[in-house]
């Protein structure tokens, strides 16, 4: 096998990956949709382009990247630490076969049509385990994030930023307990350095 096989990607947006930096690890999220079991697996897939079903390609988080108000983020990761769909699924039972046709069925709508592409974890996987994080702009390619900044908003504990390219994304969580995030647009650290002064 080689290792562009053995590779697989989870994606999230600037959104989310504060929170994600503030764990040190990608973690299954809650599901609030769907009546899907709670906690979800955490997904990754074979597509390096993603799979339509991701919830960053959700139309709301389309809606903030199409914008600018967030980035595209992709983490590469190592096909061992995951498990093909096809089998994980049978492993929990609180994935009866109705939850399992619902939810394919859901992807089939969506455009997606082999599932062979889907990987999971039931549990959380350190950031040290990604191979590599990348991120772009609507508009713009894949640049690898090596160089960003977790930013904490004083008496803010439901808001945190990551700063790329001079350019803080903020996202506050809407209510503080969900998975669910309202984002402003970007600020410029040189701007915001200026209000300071």
């Amino acid at each position: 096998m080689n290792d562009r096989a053995a590779n697989l990607y989870h994606f999230t947006d600037t959104a989310r990956l504060p929170w994600i930096i503030v764990t040190g690890e990608l973690r299954p999220g809650p599901n609030r949709i769907g009546g899907f079991p709670d906690p979800d697996f955490l997904w990754a897939t074979t597509n390096n382009r993603g799979d339509c079903t991701a919830s960053c390609r959700g139309a709301a988080s389309r809606g903030a990247w199409r914008s600018g108000r967030t980035r595209l983020v992709r983490f590469t990761l190592q096909q061992a630490d995951f498990e093909p769909w096809s089998t994980i699924r049978g492993r929990y039972s609180q994935w009866t076969a109705e939850h399992v046709f619902k939810l394919e069925e859901v992807a089939r709508r969506r455009g997606q049509v082999d599932f062979a592409s889907w990987y999971c974890r039931a549990d959380g996987l350190p950031l040290s385990r990604a191979l590599s994080v990348e991120t772009r702009t609507y508009a713009g390619s894949w640049q690898s994030l090596k160089g960003c900044a977790h930013v904490v908003f004083d008496g803010r504990p439901d808001m945190r930023g990551i700063l790329i390219e001079g350019l803080i994304y903020s996202s506050t969580r809407v209510p503080a307990e969900t998975n669910a995030y309202a984002v402003g647009q970007p600020i410029s650290i040189e701007k915001l350095r200026g209000r300071s002064a």
